[in-house]
């Protein structure tokens, strides 16, 4: 379900005809109660096109710390784990170029990934899993973001409860 400032948007990526989901602002967010943590692996998918430069949630599964949030802060991808390290971030600079990007992020149990544009950017060690059922959040995360509502445009978000491989990742990305 979706809530406050958003809009159909767009033709999506995948050429299927379907709409975007357009984020215009403050408060507006899709939701669904009730997402078991992928407690074993999990990974989290999204073609993204931000409106702006500033800090912005993509997804975030629990909103509180419980499961995986992947946002954008001071212009870097960001993968945030429920475990004590916390957070896993791309090397380099997030695009902002008026053009749709994938990101992805996968936890085998073990090992956390991050990716842009079929790329693995950045990947680490982290052992804590995931807990509980919670609810899954699109366009918005509690993760200490000073603007924690995404401005723009987002298709084809994708939650999996396993971890896709590398090769997968690439192939959605081409």
């Amino acid at each position: 379900e979706y809530k406050n400032d958003t809009a159909r948007g767009p033709t999506g990526i995948s050429g299927d005809g379907n709409t975007t989901r357009s984020f215009l602002g403050k408060g507006g967010y899709g939701y669904i109660n009730g997402v078991p943590a992928g407690n074993l692996s999990w990974t989290v998918e999204a073609w993204v096109n931000r409106d702006d430069m500033n800090d912005m949630a993509i997804f975030d599964h629990g909103a509180g710390g419980s499961g995986p949030a992947l946002f954008i802060r001071g212009n870097h991808l960001v993968l945030h784990l429920p475990d004590p390290d916390g957070e896993l971030i791309d090397n380099g600079t997030f695009p902002w170029d008026g053009k749709f990007h994938q990101v992805a992020a996968t936890w085998d149990g073990v090992t956390a990934k991050l990716f842009v544009d079929g790329t693995l950017v950045n990947l680490r060690e982290a052992t804590k899993a995931p807990s509980g059922i919670s609810t899954l959040y699109v366009g918005f995360g509690n993760v200490g973001l000073s603007q924690p509502w995404f401005r723009g445009s987002l298709d084809e978000v994708s939650y999996y409860r396993t971890a896709l491989t590398d090769q997968r990742i690439l192939e959605h990305y081409m």
